[in-house]
């Protein structure tokens, strides 16, 4: 269980630009959801984002994962497990470096470096096989430069690496905004295949209401810092794709 308690957090604090972002925020995230949380530019959505990976620290609360504290724990600490996947599909991969060293050094991640071959037999075999299980033809591209590779691709390399070593919440911020309609489909098909093949927790913050209505376990829209509305019920999530003004319409925001 991920769990954010009286959570207060205030950007800019002392000048003209003071403003509060999140006044006693609280919110449990079980490890079996996959929650979609949508709202307007400066609603929160990324800042919760940025508090559970220690990308930044609450002004005052605490922020837990399975009952240890880890509000302070520093960010590279958390992506033991933890994995995120930002909007540039650029951002989470190494362009110069060719695909299978990208995966291997995921794949290495917490444990120790020692001299010797960056990629074992092995190791190029067993990456290898989970790559054909998505049938995105990335098997047969191991030696090529991803740098090389349209942002779709890249993207899917960025989402391969987050979860590539185990982890329990997979972060996806924003994560299709960047791709055009059909790689963006081709993305969220593929989160969804490692999310139920790694049985992994997943926390995505996205401006598509089509895709924050079809996915996910759980809907969180937020709202200058407030959690207006927080439902498992698939039919008021299929409402809001039906009718774009409903938020608006029933809660007034």
């Amino acid at each position: 269980m991920l769990e954010l308690k009286n959570i207060q957090q205030t950007y800019n604090i002392g000048t003209i630009n003071e403003k509060r972002i999140f006044d006693n925020l609280n919110l449990s995230l079980p490890r079996d959801e996959f929650v979609t949380i949508i709202g307007g530019n400066g609603s929160g959505k990324t800042s919760l984002l940025n508090l559970i990976c220690g990308s930044i620290r609450p002004e005052k609360g605490q922020i837990t994962l399975d009952n240890e504290d880890i509000t302070y724990e520093p960010e590279y600490k958390r992506y033991k497990k933890i994995g995120r996947v930002f909007q540039d599909p650029a951002a989470g991969v190494a362009s110069s470096l060719t695909l299978i060293e990208n995966l291997a050094l995921a794949e290495n991640k917490n444990k120790p470096y020692n001299f010797g071959f960056a990629v074992k037999a092995e190791q190029r075999k067993s990456l290898q096989e989970r790559l054909s299980v998505f049938k995105l033809d990335l098997e047969n591209k191991l030696d090529e430069k991803v740098g090389s590779f349209s942002g779709g691709e890249r993207q899917a390399v960025a989402l391969l690496m987050a979860t590539v070593s185990p982890i329990d919440y997979l972060i996806l911020d924003e994560h299709t905004a960047a791709l055009d309609p059909k790689a963006a489909d081709t993305i969220m098909k593929l989160t969804q295949q490692i999310i139920d093949m790694d049985k992994i927790a997943a926390i995505m913050v996205t401006h598509d209401l089509t895709y924050a209505a079809e996915y996910g376990d759980r809907l969180l829209v937020f709202n200058q810092g407030e959690i207006i509305l927080d439902t498992r019920d698939q039919e008021n999530k299929q409402e809001i794709l039906r009718d774009p003004t409903y938020l608006e319409k029933t809660y007034g925001r």
